[in-house]
């Protein structure tokens, strides 16, 4: 499994006996570091795997890349912030490390020469001291038919669904003279019954209405004869609708270097303890001149140290509100 690996590199001592020394305690102070680090951020982890038009058939992709990215629906996805990046191994696995608390973008691109469709998968939360796990199909490019094999079949619908909606997915033609036609004799299947249920009138339609069941992802797929294509959907719990209860904020307590950024989360709950999410939440600093408030994406933020010593940090959202003692170190 390819990880991603941030380190500080030791200057050696000029003496052979002084080197061996300096290398064990700085082996010793790298390793304690490394634990430090662990428990302070998340990671994200899983495999990659191709979608053919026969899911159960499907293959791990080796060498597809991986980005975690920062940004939101606002902007457009080449404005986003890469903060790592990885690539799958031979068993399409992946994993990225020493991430900071926060809401990311997921996106994978698959290796050259193959021909699937590059997937974004928003709202994938980190939070400190655990790992995301996140396997993920590439979806098949619509391909097949149309005389000269350039005729497509597009599927349009959301990315992004929350328990208990229902979406109405489209099926479209590009034939071979690159005019559009309804593909009125689509038939659809969802891979993931458990978290998204399609359904259509008369068996076959141009359209779908697809609904949102559980917390999960599928991949939603169109077939018109012999050319075929699908949307990636993720499935997120609903909002219980019912006002803030509590705010916890996680890491408790971050430790930042000065001119360093850290990720900070806050977990907003009812008073039934369901966390509620796509709620507006605030953010501020009790000292300015020690910790700044970045940028903030959903429940989360980004903090920069600017000059050693300690700041409160508030989030607050419906009249409730959390804090943490950020520490800046030198």
């Amino acid at each position: 499994m390819k990880h991603i690996v941030r380190a500080a590199f030791t200057v050696a001592g000029l003496a052979a006996v002084s080197g061996c020394v300096t290398d064990s305690v700085n082996g010793l102070a790298d390793k304690k570091a490394g634990e430090v680090a662990e428990s302070t951020t998340g990671s994200i982890s899983g495999q990659v795997r191709d979608a053919p038009d026969t899911v159960p058939n499907s293959v791990p992709i080796v060498g597809a890349r991986v980005g975690v990215l920062l940004g939101d629906s606002a902007s457009a996805p080449e404005d986003w912030t890469e903060v790592a990046s990885t690539v799958t191994d031979a068993a399409g696995a992946f994993a990225v490390d020493l991430l900071d608390s926060g809401s990311y973008y997921v996106r994978v691109d698959p290796p050259a020469g193959l021909d699937v469709d590059p997937l974004i998968i928003p709202g994938v939360g980190v939070r400190a001291g655990e790992d995301t796990h996140l396997d993920l199909l590439l979806a098949a490019t619509g391909g097949g038919g149309g005389g000269d094999g350039t005729a497509r079949l597009w599927v349009t619908g959301p990315w992004e669904m929350t328990v208990g909606d229902v979406a109405t997915f489209s099926a479209m033609i590009f034939t071979a003279e690159a005019d559009t036609v309804p593909a009125a004799n689509a038939t659809w299947t969802s891979t993931n019954p458990a978290a998204a249920t399609v359904s259509f009138t008369s068996g076959a339609a141009q359209t779908a209405e697809v609904t949102a069941v559980a917390a999960g992802s599928t991949l939603i797929f169109a077939h018109s004869g012999d050319l075929w294509d699908s949307v990636y959907v993720v499935v997120k719990d609903g909002d219980s609708g019912e006002p803030v209860s509590t705010i916890e904020l996680t890491p408790a307590n971050p430790t930042v270097a000065v001119g360093d950024t850290t990720g900070i989360v806050a977990i907003l709950r009812d008073a039934q303890g369901r966390e509620l999410s796509n709620r507006t939440v605030s953010w501020t600093t009790s000292n300015a001149a020690v910790v700044t408030i970045e940028s903030s994406f959903g429940h989360a933020a980004q903090l920069r140290g600017v000059s050693a010593g300690s700041a409160t940090i508030t989030a607050g959202s419906e009249g409730k509100s959390a804090t943490a003692t950020v520490t800046v170190t030198n």
